[in-house]
């Protein structure tokens, strides 16, 4: 069985999928925001999104680039939920382009902007124009995706068990060992 690295737009199930994916057949599970956060040489205990906001883009893809590194060395099989943001970080994609399979989870960009507004204003997004902001990010990211994943889940709103069922089919069918 190999590694496996799912690459998604933020809320688009990665981290829950993964977990989900993990426990079905008993692998461990990362998910590279948690990760990153361990980086903090100041050991705040800040999120994610609080780091990208109060610390900015370049302390956090730096953190970002180091979980991934640590990540990448540790023996497997596991499966690895990246950040929703983290196929813009050429080092973070340098780092796990090895990797055995990457996947990337599509979803529509209506739901996913739904589902991230669900959590108030993102620091990505600005408070003038959230949706035109989103269509832009959601294009240079999806084309990122598509070019960097070995294989695209279309997910069209699937609830997780209909996603999890989807995912172990799309790896079944591709014969990666899953």
């Amino acid at each position: 069985m190999k590694n496996l690295v799912l690459a998604g737009m933020k809320h688009s199930g990665k981290s829950t999928l993964g977990k989900a994916l993990a426990r079905e057949k008993n692998l461990e599970f990362f998910d590279l925001d948690d990760l990153l956060v361990l980086e903090d040489p100041e050991k705040r205990s800040l999120s994610a999104r609080q780091i990208y906001r109060d610390l900015g883009k370049e302390v956090f893809q730096s953190w970002e680039a180091k979980a991934a590194q640590k990540i990448s060395t540790r023996p497997g099989p596991w499966v690895l939920a990246l950040g929703g943001g983290s196929i813009q970080n050429p080092q973070v994609l340098e780092t796990l382009k090895s990797q055995d399979l990457r996947v990337f989870l599509q979803e529509d960009s209506k739901i996913l902007f739904e589902r991230i507004m669900a959590g108030g204003l993102p620091a990505f997004l600005s408070p003038g124009n959230p949706w035109g902001d989103f269509q832009q990010i959601y294009a240079q990211r999806t084309a990122l995706m598509e070019d960097w994943c070995h294989l695209k889940l279309p997910l069209h709103g699937a609830d997780i068990p209909e996603a999890l069922r989807l995912l172990t089919a799309l790896l079944k069918e591709n014969d990666h060992g899953w």
